[in-house]
């Protein structure tokens, strides 16, 4: 049976009734991170900015998880206003200029004031 281990980062917000990812040997799965900043616990004003910041910290939990942005094979993405599909797709190809990872992507409501979360798996490279 494989091993799981819990992915922590202090680059990237957190709360304690979660984990920020869950690893094993061949995969790195992160819980849902929005635009927070984790140092000064902000959100940005512009929606791209909140996205850019919601991927920063993916970023920042696929490394703590020895993965990247390119590792990643499927992402799961909730906005809140389908108006903002565009500007969104318009950010996220700056964070997966290749090869896409799969993607699910659905507007509903968030907690708090988010308008944007994003979730991925990635494949973890032998090296």
């Amino acid at each position: 049976m494989p091993q799981a281990s819990i992915v922590h980062t202090s680059d990237a917000p957190g709360l304690p009734v979660l984990s920020q990812a869950v690893a094993t040997d061949q995969f790195v799965l992160t819980s849902g991170q929005v635009g927070l900043e984790p140092v000064e616990g902000t959100v940005p004003e512009s929606f791209t900015d909140e996205v850019r910041q919601a991927c920063r910290n993916l970023q920042e939990v696929l490394r703590a998880g020895e993965c990247s942005m390119a590792d990643v094979v499927r992402t799961f993405c909730v906005l809140t206003d389908a108006s903002q599909l565009a500007e969104f797709n318009a950010e996220y190809i700056n964070w997966f200029p290749g090869n896409k990872p799969a993607r699910t992507t659905i507007v509903a409501g968030l907690v708090g004031p988010f308008r944007f979360e994003i979730e991925a798996t990635a494949l973890k490279t032998k090296g």
